[in-house]
């Protein structure tokens, strides 16, 4: 993933690329997701070394992101985000099992459970949102 949200897929011992995306990545990713989940920009990817698995996290504009999980060649939308943030996601980090936490623009701190929620492939969140202003 690079700032120029392009993504490539490179094998870890021979450094060799395995996979570009291209520059359409976005636009790609969209298409694999119902039209309530636009694509608007990409996050970070996570390497799961239990499960030996990558996933790109991505969101939209109003606070709704999308995990797609990478392979060579290959992407899929995993699960979506809902009802956590109010702006943009910019980081997240796994916590433990299929839990992980995503920080956004809002203040939030959002901790995300997928294993509840795998039949309709929408997580759970718990927010914690920033202190309330005493007048």
């Amino acid at each position: 993933l690079t700032g120029s949200e392009t993504l490539s897929v490179w094998h870890h011992d021979t450094a060799q690329r395995i996979c570009d995306f291209g520059p359409t990545l976005r636009e790609d990713l969209t298409q694999l997701t119902s039209a309530a989940n636009q694509v608007g920009y990409l996050v970070d990817c996570h390497w799961d070394q239990n499960n030996q698995q990558l996933s790109l996290l991505t969101g939209d504009h109003t606070g709704n992101g999308t995990i797609f999980r990478v392979e060579a060649g290959r992407i899929t939308p995993s699960f979506s985000l809902k009802n956590g943030h109010k702006g943009d996601i910019r980081a997240w980090t796994h916590l433990y099992g299929d839990s992980f936490a995503t920080v956004g623009e809002d203040a939030r701190l959002c901790e995300w459970h997928q294993a509840n929620e795998k039949s309709n492939k929408v997580a759970k969140s718990n927010t914690s949102g920033p202190p309330a202003r005493k007048p």
